[in-house]
């Protein structure tokens, strides 16, 4: 399919496979560089590893823009069938990255800035144009832009039903020069609570702090991490917490050591006792270091450890020249207290006006009235 653009020629194509969409890396990290603005959840390591752990019996769709030979856009989604009755199953269009029990922030189309506002009405239009194959659009985590804005608008001129809401407020640091300087922002109070919490858990416990590097360092570190998460969960609820599924696991110890091949990945870890204590999972992409998830010994929570290992963390990715140190969805006050400013994403749901599509919306609304509803008086 060749669409035009003014006095540029771009060609929108489509393929099915993962197969196919391999011989795309080159080009696909390439564009996820120029961009500037994704993060590592849209590279094409952390896509294809996730739809190789989540994408079984599910149709792939990766939109392609190219100007040229040059690749200037991209969208990878899937749809997925999903049992609504015993007999009937919707079909739901999903963004690769969302639909499992790994979801991550940040996603959405891989863009060329130069031909932002064109490129993005050609993947809007292209996905308005799948309506057929899907019941129910959710397209879950996006950031802001011309793509959201366009598919809303495109996707309401065919008729259908459509909504977007805030999903998550992202909590991130923005990093100075120096550590020292990353603390004299800080409130005195909050000051001298992290420097008291280090000096007391280096003192007190031999606490060391260390970031893995070799194959077998990180691996080790893996195990360490999905250990203490789960031993620390094991105390709260063990029905939650992350770590609890294979998918879960096999998909985040291929997606490390993936990342690893090119330098994203940074295991904080911290020693007490000569055995690990916790551990940070974060990526480094650019100038931005993004905290994944976590885990620590609860036998040792009165040192509050996770605390002190982050603030070990933050300073690390001050002196290896991040800006920016990004705390991920979950609104929690100590990450709050890490932070200096925010960021937001957004969830876009349509319904097709397909019978089942209309059947879910109905469904939808009947839900939003049982959960508004006040009791009565009395």
């Amino acid at each position: 399919m060749i669409q035009t653009d003014g006095n540029s020629r771009f060609r929108v194509e489509e393929l099915a496979s993962l197969d196919s969409s391999s011989s795309l890396q080159p080009q696909w990290n390439a564009l996820a560089e120029r961009t500037g603005t994704v993060t590592v959840f849209s590279t094409w390591e952390w896509q294809t590893t996730w739809w190789r752990h989540y994408g079984a019996g599910n149709r792939l769709r990766i939109i392609t823009v190219h100007n040229g030979e040059r690749l200037i856009g991209l969208l990878p989604f899937y749809v997925k069938r999903v049992a609504l009755a015993p007999f009937f199953a919707m079909r739901e269009g999903l963004l690769v990255g969302s639909g499992g029990d790994t979801s991550p922030d940040y996603l959405g189309p891989l863009i060329e800035p130069e031909h932002e506002q064109a490129v993005a009405r050609l993947l809007a239009d292209r996905v308005a144009n799948t309506r057929s194959d899907w019941d129910v659009l959710t397209f879950m985590d996006m950031s802001p832009g011309p793509f959201l804005e366009l598919l809303v608008e495109c996707l309401s001129d065919a008729g259908l039903d459509v909504s977007v809401r805030k999903s998550s407020t992202i909590r991130v640091a923005r990093l100075p020069p120096s550590w020292d300087e990353y603390l004299a922002r800080m409130h005195r109070d909050r000051r001298y609570r992290v420097r008291n919490l280090r000096r007391n858990a280096l003192r007190e416990l031999g606490a060391r702090f260390n970031l893995p590097q070799s194959d077998g360092e990180l691996q080790a570190a893996v195990d360490d991490l999905i250990a203490l998460h789960r031993k620390r969960w094991a105390r709260k609820d063990h029905t939650k917490g992350a770590f609890r599924s294979r998918s879960y696991i096999g998909f985040h110890r291929e997606a490390i050591e993936r990342c690893h091949r090119n330098g994203w990945i940074r295991l904080y870890r911290m020693e007490a006792g000569g055995k690990a204590a916790a551990v940070l999972y974060c990526y480094r992409y650019r100038d931005e270091v993004l905290y994944f998830q976590s885990g620590f010994d609860p036998q040792l929570e009165e040192y509050s450890l996770g605390q002190v290992l982050m603030g070990f963390a933050i300073e690390s990715a001050i002196g290896e020249g991040a800006r920016v140190f990004d705390l991920l969805k979950g609104d929690h006050p100590y990450k709050s207290s890490w932070s200096n400013d925010v960021r937001s994403t957004f969830d876009l749901v349509a319904y097709n006006t397909s019978a089942l599509g209309r059947l879910r919306l109905l469904s939808s609304k009947l839900g939003s009235l049982k959960t508004t509803k006040r009791p009565a008086a009395g």
